[in-house]
């Protein structure tokens, strides 16, 4: 079970640090080894800190100092409204989900994966070629909404933050990508922080998966960041990430139908 995690962990670093989803992946795992209970999202979390953090450093490293093409607004200004909006949602959610019956994991995900499959598939949203009208208030609501749903479970949270930044908030693509693995850091982070205090955090596991999705979250950063110096579209990234996430959407409901 032990290799099982940590190859999952790889593969879920790859795919998440293109448009998230890496929990559709990892949290499974957790849940296969300590059950359907809280424990199992907090150890998560110590993964996701480590996949956010890879990711964060290569995409800061290429567009930190960026602006938008649109307005005057910095990179380091949208990051520091995702961040903080991620990360108070996250608080919220990881202080409620200690307290919810241990069913409510597995018919929770059981609902939560076909809306996430829903926006996977749905076309429209990933378009890259449309006018964009920026739109930071509702951006900074629903990546709060997007935190908060991460902090109670997890998994598809980083492209809902994707989502909530690129569709809902009308932020260029190569922008919400990487802008929204620092949103993913910050509920990370917050959400590890609250299910420690809660005792909810098996460090040992969560350790076993947080070097390879590391390693697997640096290797995608990289290539992502590759194919927009060669002037290509995000549409190949969003095909290969959306391709994953069907299957392993899939899998999780499933799984969780058959426990």
């Amino acid at each position: 079970m032990l290799a099982l995690l940590a190859l999952a962990a790889f593969f879920a670093g790859v795919i998440d640090s293109i448009v998230g989803g890496g929990g559709l992946i990892t949290v499974p795992v957790f849940l296969i080894i300590l059950g359907p209970n809280a424990s199992a999202i907090g150890s998560n979390k110590v993964a996701a800190v480590f996949s956010q953090l890879a990711a964060a450093y290569v995409y800061w490293r290429e567009y930190g100092n960026q602006q938008h093409a649109d307005d005057s607004t910095s990179k380091a200004q949208l990051i520091a409204r995702a961040f903080i909006s991620t990360s108070l949602g996250a608080a919220i959610g990881a202080l409620t989900a200690p307290q919810l019956p241990t069913w409510f994991f597995r018919w929770f995900i059981i609902v939560i994966a076909p809306l996430i499959l829903t926006l996977v598939l749905s076309r429209g949203l990933w378009r890259t070629d449309r006018v964009r009208t920026s739109r930071p208030g509702l951006a900074t609501v629903a990546t709060f909404f997007a935190g908060l749903y991460d902090g109670v479970a997890g998994p598809g949270g980083g492209t809902l933050m994707f989502l909530s930044l690129f569709a809902v908030g009308g932020v260029p693509a190569g922008y919400a990508i990487s802008t929204g693995k620092f949103a993913n850091l910050g509920s990370a982070l917050t959400s590890l922080i609250f299910y420690q205090v809660q005792g909810q955090v098996r460090w040992d596991l969560g350790l076993t998966a947080g070097i390879p999705i590391a390693f697997g979250a640096y290797l995608g950063a990289h290539a992502s960041t590759q194919w927009i110096k060669k002037d290509q579209t995000k549409d190949r990234a969003s095909q290969i990430a959306r391709a994953a996430l069907v299957v392993v959407t899939v899998l999780l409901m499933v799984r969780m139908l058959l426990s």
